[in-house]
């Protein structure tokens, strides 16, 4: 430690103490060679929970996972976006579940122990009359659906063995039961800009709604059949709240949820051609698709599981043409001091009719 600091007044400050030669010809160190290469710790799992949102984290970079949910280096702070999200699901299930659209009396349940400044507040009311005009367009979307049964904020918990387990919660089931088939539509609310491509589907990362059809493999229905996998955005600034996402190419399915698919009123893009084929901005799925993505879902979480047990915390961000899809919201960026050599370019994969 002394002669670091004795080589650091010298090479910085052309300063030599007296101490200076005595120490250098009798110690030797690597002056100014810092690596940032993680060096595999010793330790033995003896129990994990993975969610969504932690192999997320994991997949766009192992080391952030080895600082946040290893060391627990990232205290949580819950900010105002979070409370948005929160509000909107918790109005919703209750709306929902209940029958009963009365907005302000969730809010305030969910809203008895925060204190909101002004800005908040005001953002608030923007967001309340999204609500309302939320429940409208599924309103709207019963009209043209012959659904007729719900599951609201449904957890689903995977147990692997050995104290490990996956759990998620789906906002939304749509589902049908006719001719002992269970046909269902699966639906998750977003406050944000999420985008709904499966492009990072090999690497793990922006995969909610594969995560949710993999889940969905634990529900108690017999014989599934997939309608749809949607998001549903509540935006303040376009106020657009049609489903957004990927829908069943066979039509006698695809009608279950819209029978007005040929020119959708409810599903984004949606729509047919004079000659009954569906447009280019359709996007569209068969059930070999969403076997392959199950498939592929199960993998990414048993790789992930594996690694964390292994230890494997190297420091490797993901560059899509050239823009770090890793980093920009981590809180470690500063610790990790990232090389080129780190990173890993994604190898964009195309889905269905995308």
């Amino acid at each position: 430690m002394q002669l670091t600091k004795e080589y650091d007044n010298y090479f910085k400050y052309g300063y030599k103490s007296n101490n200076f030669d005595l120490l250098n010809n009798n110690y030797q160190i690597k002056y100014n060679s810092f690596s940032n290469k993680y060096t595999k710790i010793e330790r033995n799992m003896d129990h994990l929970n993975l969610s969504y949102s932690k192999m997320q984290i994991y997949n766009k970079c192992p080391f952030r996972y080895y600082l946040s949910n290893i060391l627990k280096l990232d205290i949580y702070e819950e900010n105002y976006s979070q409370v948005i999200g929160n509000i909107v699901h918790f109005v919703m299930e209750k709306c929902l579940s209940n029958n009963e659209y009365d907005i302000e009396k969730y809010i305030e349940i969910f809203l008895q122990d925060k204190i909101l400044n002004k800005k908040e507040k005001f953002f608030l009311e923007k967001y309340k009359q999204s609500i309302k005009d939320l429940l409208q367009e599924i309103s709207i979307e019963k009209e043209y659906s012959s659904i007729n049964n719900a599951m609201y904020e449904k957890k689903i918990d995977i147990d692997y063995g050995n104290n490990i387990h996956f759990s998620g919660i789906i906002d939304k089931i749509l589902y049908k039961v006719d001719n002992n088939n269970t046909y269902i539509a699966i639906i998750d609310y977003k406050t944000g800009n999420d985008d709904i491509s499966l492009k990072y589907l090999n690497y793990g990362i922006n995969i909610q709604l594969p995560i949710y059809l993999y889940l969905t493999d634990w529900l108690e229905l017999k014989n599934i059949k997939y309608i749809g996998f949607y998001l549903q955005k509540l935006d303040i600034i376009d106020k657009d709240y049609r489903l957004v996402g990927y829908s069943n190419s066979d039509e006698s399915i695809l009608s279950i949820i819209d029978n007005n698919y040929n020119n959708s009123k409810i599903i984004k893009g949606l729509k047919t051609l004079k000659d009954g084929s569906f447009s280019k901005y359709s996007k569209l799925f068969n059930e070999e698709d969403v076997e392959k993505i199950k498939s592929k879902v199960d993998n990414i979480i048993k790789n992930v599981i594996s690694n964390i047990k292994a230890n494997n915390f190297e420091i490797n961000p993901k560059i899509d043409n050239g823009i770090n899809i890793s980093c920009e919201y981590c809180k470690f960026y500063d610790i990790c001091f990232k090389q080129k050599t780190d990173e890993t370019k994604i190898q964009n994969e195309k889905f269905g009719d995308e």
